[in-house]
């Protein structure tokens, strides 16, 4: 074979079989270009860039696998408190059942509440719109149709532990857990409900909610929000995000074939959280360290445009308290 020198798009100088076009040729130097991570692409220089890092990704799988020991001891503790103080690790809502895993109908005690909760904080102007409405369609309201509550036992525990890391690192982060002037949506049409009474301030639990797809709200119910499934692509990386207008988490809703669409209202704690106005895209899957301390964010604020996102990037922050069951009405 007749070897042809030449120096490739690149820049460097290479050498391909004469046979070969020089379009087709792969540089087999190491890339030079970095990844958004900020280490360096572990490809060929003529291959396209690697979507994902390779080392964050281990990183972040030994960084989970200390956060699953330390949620395994302090459950424990949890639990062996709890015995001890003849406390309530569960929601004081919740039945009696033995089992791990029991799905309540509460329509008949939260129909006009939840109603209510839909109602207050949906901007009707937008519905069936925008870049991100999975099922565009022209209707002027949701009409809520069944409440569940979950009683996913071991889920909750999950929170219950994380519930109590947050309130460890609460001295540290005191100064930087106030939210902007407008509050949360959902908090303000929850105001004086037996919901709203429930909730801790002093880790910002809040009720938000999730839209999503039948197959999916059922695989949350059974595991929980998955971070670690989530998309790098997403606007603040790969968190689970959360909106406190049900107009914009009906956006990401798709209805079963009976025309019902499903959308949680999750408990979850905003802690100390950070503001974000950018609107691109990043692979972030963990927050930044609060300057002058040793603790990190807890959440993400999203101000993008007419809609704000809350994220968070622990999936044990959230817990999929509600399940309702809406139509879209003209």
């Amino acid at each position: 074979q007749i070897k042809v020198n030449f120096t490739a798009q690149c820049g460097h100088n290479c050498s391909r079989p004469c046979y070969l076009e020089e379009g087709s040729f792969v540089c087999p130097a190491a890339c030079s270009r970095g990844l958004p991570c900020g280490h360096p692409c572990p490809h060929q220089c003529g291959q396209p860039c690697a979507q994902e890092c390779q080392v964050c990704v281990e990183e972040l799988q030994q960084r989970r696998e200390q956060e699953e020991a330390l949620l395994e001891e302090q459950l424990k503790k949890l639990i062996k408190k709890a015995k001890k103080k003849k406390f309530s690790l569960y929601p004081c809502t919740w039945s009696e059942s033995s089992s791990d895993m029991h799905r309540a109908d509460v329509t008949g005690e939260l129909r006009e509440l939840m109603q209510h909760l839909l109602d207050g904080t949906c901007n009707t102007s937008a519905l069936g719109t925008g870049k991100d409405q999975k099922q565009p369609g022209a209707y002027s309201g949701l009409e809520m149709v069944k409440v569940e509550q979950i009683e996913n036992r071991t889920l909750f525990l999950q929170y219950r532990s994380r519930y109590l890391q947050l309130l460890k690192d609460k001295p540290e982060a005191k100064s930087h857990t106030e939210l902007d002037s407008k509050g949360v949506a959902t908090g303000q049409s929850l105001k004086r409900s037996s919901l709203a009474a429930q909730l801790d301030p002093n880790v910002r639990e809040c009720y938000l909610f999730h839209g999503t797809k039948a197959e999916t709200a059922e695989a949350i119910i059974a595991t929980g929000f998955e971070e670690r499934l989530a998309k790098l692509n997403g606007l603040y990386g790969a968190g689970n995000y959360f909106a406190d207008k049900s107009s914009k988490s009906d956006q990401y809703t798709v209805s079963n074939s009976g025309g019902v669409h499903f959308m949680f209202v999750a408990r979850v704690m905003l802690g100390a959280h950070v503001f974000d106005t950018k609107k691109t895209c990043n692979e972030k899957r963990i927050l930044d360290l609060i300057p002058g301390t040793h603790v990190r964010y807890s959440a993400l604020l999203g101000l993008s445009g007419h809609h704000r996102e809350f994220v968070v990037y622990d999936g044990h922050q959230a817990y999929p308290e509600y399940l309702v069951h809406y139509r879209h009405t003209k």
